[in-house]
């Protein structure tokens, strides 16, 4: 609906601040024959502000930084889905320990708060951020009547940042109630980090390299209550040749340890240990054309893998033309993709559900193109069109057998159960497994996970600058969607149904004036 910024400078301290109102949408929904209008989004305020200012030659800083989302939650269905009020605030600076600027200590501390009702709190509770619900996590309590979440967040490190030794230590923490994602991005909290990093950098060219880089690192990460869960060591190693060629790779170990999210909220499971190594090459960037090629592989000891690896060449016919394309292609197999939770009062095991599982094999197709061209210096075309296609067929469920293992019940393969694949019954639901062989009438379904996903995305911009800071954007978008013979794997089927798909085509234009008071 509206919109205001403001950016500038009070001496040696910068400060910006931007507030918007976004509006109360509406959508007419059906439900068993049944037409209704439903609040799809409310009226809403968003707001931010930051100042950040330095001292002695930029070897010290501190930032501050507040947002603030407020929505008008007037219909039960945002009460129940919605935080009424979000506020994040946070303090980060730095300070060069030496004069030389060679040593120096950063960190940032931050906190937020929430308010909403029970229902919206408790969903924020239980969502893949948070997890409160895990039944043998005791430092964390779902509360269904809370009304309000607060959590905070910070992380200290120590840096060598200059001379040809490199040095980096962090510890940070996240509490489990930690929640910014009203005004930002984060995908999990309850974290306790710890992370080390050495190197040494080769800057004198001889006549193989002009520069090299290496490092070794190592980290642990726990949950606030203790458990580990997660942590690895590896080394990475860069060069740049002396024809201007680069080499980038890197190799990662991580021993097995827990894994506190893959039951979606449910009890820890162990981790298999895997490894993980990638190397990227690229020729001369200053020449008329560019390619490179990377490659990355992952294995684990129960024989999980993944491969992925791309190409991209960019051609630049002339100085005010580039053009690039790059296909990829990615393939995984595992033998423990979430499929579904099972409530069953009787699996005292795994407190009262079955945490299933299932093999999936996955491959992913996909194609970047771009052309960025200059006509002039006041206007410029920027084009992007990505193909994607993705599949994933699941096999053999199989349920946590306890907590903390990796130990499963596969499903008819050990005599004690049954399982049947009966599509023709109910699509949806096409898996009914007999846990109990001695017991058939207790039987459940299963989903039907398996996929197929296409996509197409194309987006163009034209940008013509007519004035001094004075710019008018033509914006083209297009995205096209098909979800065609789930579980199976065709490019060039997979192709042509993309392309036949319906595409939703939004156009756009933006105008900027500036003058001067």
């Amino acid at each position: 609906l509206g919109a205001a910024k403001v950016s500038g400078k009070i001496g040696e301290t910068s400060v910006g601040g931007l507030t918007a109102c976004t509006a109360r949408e509406k959508a007419e929904l059906e439900y068993q024959g049944d037409r209704f209008d439903q609040v799809v989004e409310p009226f809403a305020n968003y707001s931010v502000i930051r100042a950040k200012t330095t001292r002695d030659e930029g070897l010290k800083g501190l930032g501050v930084m507040l947002t603030h989302t407020a929505r008008d939650l007037d219909d039960p269905v945002s009460q129940a889905v919605l935080d009424r009020r979000a506020l994040t605030g946070g303090v980060d600076g730095w300070l060069n320990l030496d004069e030389d600027g060679v040593w120096a200590l950063q960190g940032y501390l931050a906190g937020s708060h929430l308010t909403g009702s029970k229902e919206a709190i408790f969903d924020l509770q239980t969502s893949s951020r948070h997890y409160f619900q895990r039944p043998d996590a005791d430092h964390v309590d779902l509360d269904s009547e809370a009304t309000r979440l607060d959590g905070w967040q910070g992380r200290v490190a120590v840096n060598k940042q200059s001379g040809a030794w490199k040095l980096n230590s962090g510890l940070g923490y996240s509490s489990p109630g930690y929640d910014v994602n009203d005004l930002g991005f984060m995908y999990r909290t309850d974290m306790i980090n710890y992370s080390l990093v050495g190197g040494y950098r080769w800057l004198e060219p001889n006549s193989l390299f002009r520069n090299r880089t290496a490092y070794l690192a190592a980290y642990r990460t726990w949950d606030t209550g203790g458990t580990p869960d997660g942590g690895g060591f590896g080394a990475w190693y860069f060069a740049s040749f002396a024809n201007y060629w680069s080499l980038d790779t890197y190799c990662f170990y991580n021993p097995e340890t827990n894994d506190v999210r893959s039951t979606r909220g449910g009890p820890r499971m162990r981790t298999s240990a895997n490894r993980e190594i990638n190397v990227s090459l690229c020729t001369d960037y200053r020449k008329s054309w560019v390619a490179c090629a990377d490659l990355f592989y992952g294995g684990t000891e129960v024989g999980n893998r993944t491969l992925d690896g791309g190409l991209s060449l960019e051609v630049k016919p002339a100085s005010n033309l580039s053009l690039e394309v790059g296909p990829r292609y990615r393939w995984e197999k595992t033998d423990a993709q979430y499929h579904a939770i099972v409530e069953d009062p009787l699996m005292t095991t795994t407190y009262g559900s079955r945490y299933i599982f299932s093999d999936m094999n996955y491959r992913q197709v996909s194609l970047e193109s771009r052309i960025d061209w200059t006509f002039t210096p006041k206007l410029t075309l920027q084009a992007y069109v990505q193909p994607l296609m993705a599949m994933g067929d699941y096999s053999r469920p199989k349920e946590l057998a306890r907590p903390g293992t990796r130990d499963f019940n596969v499903y008819g393969e050990d005599g004690d159960s049954w399982v049947v694949y009966r599509p023709d019954l109910d699509p949806a639901n096409p898996w009914i497994v007999t846990p109990d062989a001695a017991d058939p009438a207790n039987y459940f379904t299963l989903p039907e996970r398996d996929f197929n996903f296409k996509s197409m995305k194309v987006n163009m911009v034209l940008r013509w600058e007519y004035g001094p800071g004075s710019t008018f954007y033509f914006v083209w978008t297009q995205d096209r969607v098909n979800f065609d013979n789930p579980g199976s794997f065709d490019p060039s089927r997979d192709t042509r149904a993309l392309l036949d798909a319906p595409g939703e085509n939004i156009f756009m234009m933006k105008l900027t004036k500036y003058f001067s008071l």
